[in-house]
């Protein structure tokens, strides 16, 4: 017993240093596991973003075919977006999250004060029923008409895949980004309309070009494009881009020199290298393609 008691007795409790010691290894766990929930939880907001973009691609493109026009709403905030949500985007297809301000648009304000539940998602974002179309991080999704691009702001809220797009590189930012149009620029159509209405091609008639994606046509001349079966048969001709609807541009026949193509067999080919007609990618655009399979058809009535 005296043993025992004596044991007891002599027994020293942890040093300070011992104890720091403890601290500071529990210190290093709890960092090495907040760190990685929060790598979690990026990646896991990264992937809720991308997959809410492509549910908004898959509409965009829904639209462009149905309604025969290219959508150009630029940010999807409820007031912008009209009856596309429910036509084209389903409810519920995109996670909503509360703004990051919540001033920067009423209407979704109003639907949070009139709710009488709102439920959260694992992420802490709010489920909107496709009311708003806002990232993980409470920012709306942004489209870009002209380079056919969805993306999200990421997360430092900066917009800055508007200067630095380009398809040859990756884009140096944490935008999560899908592009939905082509790499490549190359007519798609050529449709020739006989605008006098006389059953002949003559001058004031136009052939209209559709592009694969939105194109940009600056001072195109008429030896900009050359024809097969017949060659050289477009004659005098003005090429204009269309203002209201960039991815097509039209060819008016002009005198002096007329026309003589064959509508169905004649092929309209871009110059190899031309300068005049290109896309919008900032700082490195893409030129139209040359291709020489297209033929010259006429438009159905």
């Amino acid at each position: 017993m005296n043993r025992c008691f004596n044991f007891l007795k002599n027994k020293k409790g942890f040093s300070l240093v011992e104890l720091l010691v403890v601290v500071l290894i529990l210190g290093c766990i709890l960092i090495i596991a907040v760190n990685y929930y929060m790598e979690y939880i990026d990646t896991a907001r990264m992937a809720k973003a991308r997959q809410d973009i492509d549910e908004i691609v898959k509409a965009i493109r829904l639209y462009n075919i149905n309604e025969g026009e290219r959508f150009k709403v630029e940010e999807l905030s409820p007031r912008n977006l009209g009856s596309f949500v429910g036509n084209y985007l389903e409810y519920n297809s995109v996670m909503s999250v509360e703004p990051a301000d919540k001033n920067q648009d009423k209407s979704v304000m109003d639907f949070f004060s009139n709710a009488s539940e709102t439920p959260k998602d694992s992420l802490g974002g709010f489920k909107l029923e496709g009311r708003a179309l806002l990232d993980p991080w409470g920012h709306y999704y942004q489209h870009i008409p002209n380079l056919g691009i969805v993306y999200s702001l990421g997360p430092n809220g900066i917009q800055e895949v508007a200067t630095t797009t380009k398809y040859e590189e990756p884009i140096r930012s944490d935008d999560i980004v899908v592009n939905y149009l082509p790499k490549a620029l190359f007519i798609t159509k050529a449709i020739y309309v006989d605008a006098n209405q006389n059953n002949q091609i003559d001058f004031n008639d136009f052939i209209e070009l559709t592009f694969s994606k939105p194109a940009i046509v600056d001072n195109a001349i008429s030896l900009d494009f050359d024809t097969a079966n017949p060659v050289k048969a477009l004659g005098t001709v003005s090429i204009k881009g269309d203002e209201k609807n960039p991815m097509k541009a039209k060819i008016t026949l002009i005198p002096p020199i007329p026309s003589h193509f064959t509508i169905g067999e004649t092929t309209i080919i871009p110059r190899e290298y031309i300068e005049s007609i290109y896309d919008y990618t900032p700082n490195e655009p893409i030129r139209l393609q040359r291709f020489d399979a297209l033929k010259i058809t006429k438009r159905r009535n």
